[in-house]
């Protein structure tokens, strides 16, 4: 089995800029796999890449959406 199929995951919601795009590069460094969550599509492909580059073993996994509206988090 792959080493980062046992690792531990996060699920960050605002997860492309600020405290919650610091956490992620803290936690991907630190080995864990994440989903990122963030109404921004664009800036959660800039954010992606900064992620993987703090935490090269991580697997990162992207969503673009508002957790604030609940049909689309039911989608």
């Amino acid at each position: 089995m792959a080493p980062h199929a046992t690792a531990p995951h996060a699920i960050i919601s605002g997860g492309s800029s600020g405290i919650g795009l610091a956490l992620a590069r803290r936690l991907a460094a630190s080995g864990w796999n994440l989903t990122i969550l963030a109404r921004s599509a664009q800036r959660l492909g800039t954010a992606r890449a900064e992620i993987e580059t703090a935490g090269p073993d991580a697997t990162v996994r992207t969503a673009g959406v508002d957790v604030c509206d609940r049909a689309a988090v039911e989608r």
